[in-house]
């Protein structure tokens, strides 16, 4: 009786033995596999960090200059040089780095802007310069919080960066133009059939 006790007991032993290995086993290969995903989501941040470094440097200039716009009484209470800035941005080098809300929030705010710049054009449009800024800057929040992993909550349920805002928006804005004024086309225009014909 005593032997068969001896050799159960000898029996589970290796079991439990067994049993405790494969345990450890998974339990260490379940963190070297979420270690290793951290390892590949801070290459891939890295490898990603000049553009991550040049977008977030465009989307801190941006911010502020489209609420220095949307917050001026009047036309001419915009300079020319926040304009021009505004627009450089607009077509140029924000192309490069922003995503599908941010583009969107731009897009409205040149017409909001071109709007206010051309009374009784779309009134409604204009009316959203304010709301429009503060859109494109919980856009540029939520940009930066998934592209560098950081979680900044939108606060109290207050995110203005969603498809329901955007549809509000967009049919304030409807008929409003896009991009520049047209002043500007007309130029590029005149100096392109000149050069043409010049040729």
């Amino acid at each position: 009786m005593w032997d068969s006790f001896v050799k159960n007991v000898g029996v589970l032993a290796t079991v439990a033995t067994l049993i405790g290995g494969a345990i450890a086993f998974f339990a260490q290969r379940s963190d070297d596999i979420a270690q290793r995903r951290l390892q590949a989501e801070a290459a891939e941040r890295e490898s990603k960090k000049v553009f991550l470094e040049k977008q977030a440097k465009l989307f801190y200039e941006t911010v502020p200059l489209v609420s220095k716009l949307a917050i001026a009484p009047t036309p001419e209470a915009m300079t020319e040089k926040d304009l021009q800035r505004f627009w450089e941005l607009y077509w140029g080098e924000l192309g490069m780095v922003e995503d599908v809300p941010v583009a969107r929030s731009m897009d409205l705010f040149g017409r909001s802007l071109n709007a206010f710049r051309t009374p009784g054009s779309n009134d409604a449009c204009a009316a959203e310069r304010k709301s429009i800024s503060l859109t494109l800057s919980h856009c540029v929040r939520k940009s930066l919080g998934a592209n560098w992993g950081v979680d900044f909550g939108a606060g109290n349920g207050l995110d203005w960066c969603t498809v329901d805002r955007f549809a509000e928006l967009d049919a304030a804005c409807q008929g409003a133009t896009k991009g520049e004024p047209e002043p500007m086309h007309v130029a590029c225009d005149y100096l392109v059939v000149n050069i043409g014909a010049a040729v």
